[in-house]
């Protein structure tokens, strides 16, 4: 399995960016009633590439902050000598305790792809991780624990997380080839 943590990559302004983002009312977010289609479990969403699949090429991309959000995934693939080929998807996550355990085991997309995930803050719950799966979806693999500005990269595996049972879990989430 490919897998790459890393907790010190960013820098400074990159950090001081994430902190202004995430202690300021104008970073927007958006309610969605699903975590995984049709689960039912809420969460809030910062689109910034939409997937491709039922969307057209010119509405994918949805944000002002997508450069600086693709400048921090760069600067952890350059680090670790990860080639990219396209971005497929790319969005910011808040979860909070929705009286469920998590989203369940899923597969962002159906074809080979990588993972990138950046915690934005350090959740009042740490109990959140994010657990990677073998293929079969019986053997957990891996847990990543959030803490801020942790990154990580790993083979598009199935994968889950748990909803913090207080405050919110921030997390970007990247998806390539």
């Amino acid at each position: 399995m490919f897998y790459i943590e890393d907790d010190n990559f960013l820098q400074q302004p990159q950090k001081e960016h994430i902190d202004k983002l995430m202690s300021e009312i104008d970073f927007p977010v958006y309610f969605m009633d699903h975590g995984l289609t049709g689960d039912g479990n809420g969460q809030f969403v910062h689109s910034m590439l939409k997937r491709p699949e039922g969307c057209k090429p010119e509405e994918r991309f949805n944000s002002l902050y997508f450069d600086f959000f693709m400048s921090c995934m760069i600067t952890f693939l350059q680090k670790h000598n990860i080639e990219i080929n396209k971005i497929v998807r790319m969005a910011v996550n808040a979860c909070y305790n929705n009286g469920a355990e998590g989203p369940g085991i899923h597969k962002d997309h159906t074809f080979d792809h990588k993972q990138f995930i950046l915690y934005l803050n350090n959740p009042e719950d740490t109990n959140t991780p994010t657990q990677i799966y073998s293929e079969d979806k019986k053997t957990l693999l891996k847990e990543i624990y959030p803490k801020q500005y942790r990154g990580a990269c790993f083979d598009g595996l199935p994968h889950s997380f748990k909803y913090p049972k207080k405050g919110l879990r921030w997390v970007l989430i990247a998806t390539f080839t």
